[in-house]
């Protein structure tokens, strides 16, 4: 019996045509509520190997997924997002599976783009990178993706799947382990901003080195935090092709923080009188993190606090040592470089983002980009879009229910801003 479901099993690899390889390839859909979600899914061969899961529309890719072929030759996956179990069966040229949704797969190529390890960096050590390099003879342009506060690792889905989606464009991407803010390097330094901002010069520099990268074509995107980042490595010494920002902030850390907070809070339907008893809470934590004075005060002013609602939107510090970090960084202000930059920038912000409240930074970014002189300064406000751009999933007004996704005004805005305002060729 074990030898005939090896055949069996062998016989599958050989009439998909990849006898030979170690993952299959399938791109189909997803179907919930006659909603309809694009997946690709790459399943290795090897039971002990790592399949993964792409959703185009989410800017996920490249995920780990529990995905392997089972003894009756069909394919056993646990999709996530509380979608289950699946297994699927072929039938034609098709793999189909039935469960809290409908699941239709078929057989196709595998990603279009090669990866190669790199490393680079403004201070010892250097820091370990990805670039994503298209299918196809280069030049390439290409883009560094730099990440937010919570999303600046490889192993991040929410930063990693956007070079998947750059790649398939044509555009090579370069993804990468940022310094962690907390861990000192060798000379006993702490990374800060102009550490971060010199890294991303630095991988520019690495890029423009390369036969098969267009030095003359070499962007930025960036989000959240990260635009911080990109802004000062921009201002102060960068020679970037483009920039496009999600997630904008355009006032300093501490100002952004208290943004946030009042937002948050708002959201969560907290009275004025506990907003404001928070805001000067914070003025006390932003005085103590900027001077080093006044410790005992804010000690205090936490004891006093504990047990209030608005307690727990903030930050509560054990010692002064913790407040280092916002020493460090609390006052870069963006204005000083945004008013020196003539790269065309395209800056898009979701109309839900209590993070960085479209409202108040966007009109920012357009001002400071006529004081440079910049007419290639592009906003964009996506209705119903958070932080990230993307929208949950919901229910319109004629009943359809709807996939979450990033909102595909913002994933067509990109190409078009590339190819009509900085110029570029790409996917020809």
């Amino acid at each position: 019996m074990l030898r005939l479901l090896m055949i069996s099993f062998v016989a599958l690899l050989s009439c998909t045509g990849f006898a030979r390889a170690e993952v299959l390839h399938f791109e189909g859909n997803v179907v919930r509520e006659g909603a309809v979600m694009p997946i690709r899914l790459h399943v290795d061969t090897d039971r002990n190997g790592q399949s993964t899961l792409d959703i185009p529309q989410l800017w996920y890719a490249e995920e780990p997924i529990n995905a392997s072929f089972d003894d009756d030759g069909g394919i056993s996956l646990a999709f996530p997002f509380g979608l289950g179990e699946f297994n699927l069966v072929r039938d034609g040229d098709t793999w189909m599976g039935v469960g809290a949704a409908v699941i239709g797969l078929q057989e196709t190529e595998a990603p279009p783009y090669d990866k190669v390890d790199v490393s680079f960096g403004s201070a010892d050590p250097n820091v370990e990178g990805t670039l994503y390099i298209p299918e196809g003879e280069g030049p390439f342009p290409a883009v560094i993706l730099v990440g937010g506060a919570s999303s600046n690792q490889r192993s991040q889905w929410s930063y990693r799947s956007r070079a998947d989606y750059y790649a398939r464009m044509g555009v090579a991407a370069l993804i990468y382990d940022r310094r962690d803010f907390l861990t000192p390097m060798p000379d006993g330094a702490y990374p800060d901003f102009q550490t971060q901002a010199d890294d991303i010069i630095a991988a520019g520099e690495l890029l423009a080195a390369r036969d098969d990268i267009d030095g003359d074509a070499i962007g930025l995107h960036a989000g959240s935090q990260g635009v911080w980042l990109s802004t000062m490595a921009e201002g102060q010494g960068g020679d970037f092709a483009f920039l496009i920002f999600t997630g904008v902030p355009a006032v300093t850390p501490a100002d952004s923080q208290f943004q946030t907070t009042i937002h948050g809070m708002r959201d969560d339907g907290i009275a004025e009188e506990e907003i404001a008893q928070t805001v000067a809470y914070l003025r006390l934590y932003f005085y103590v993190a900027q001077t080093g004075e006044g410790w005992d005060a804010l000690a205090a002013a936490m004891a006093t606090a504990e047990g209030e609602t608005w307690f727990d939107y903030v930050d509560q510090p054990r010692t002064i040592e913790d407040l280092n970090w916002w020493h460090r960084v609390m006052t870069y202000q963006p204005r000083e470089d945004l008013v020196r930059i003539a790269t065309p920038i395209l800056a898009m912000s979701g109309s839900a983002d209590w993070i960085a409240p479209s409202e108040e930074n966007l009109p920012l970014i357009e001002e400071y980009g006529r004081v440079a002189g910049n007419s290639f300064v592009h906003t964009m406000v996506i209705e119903g879009a958070d932080h990230r751009l993307e929208r949950q999933p919901y229910t319109d007004d004629d009943g359809q229910w709807h996939w979450f996704e990033v909102a595909q005004e913002a994933r067509d805005a990109i190409p078009t801003f590339l190819r009509d305002d900085v110029g570029l060729s790409f996917g020809d």
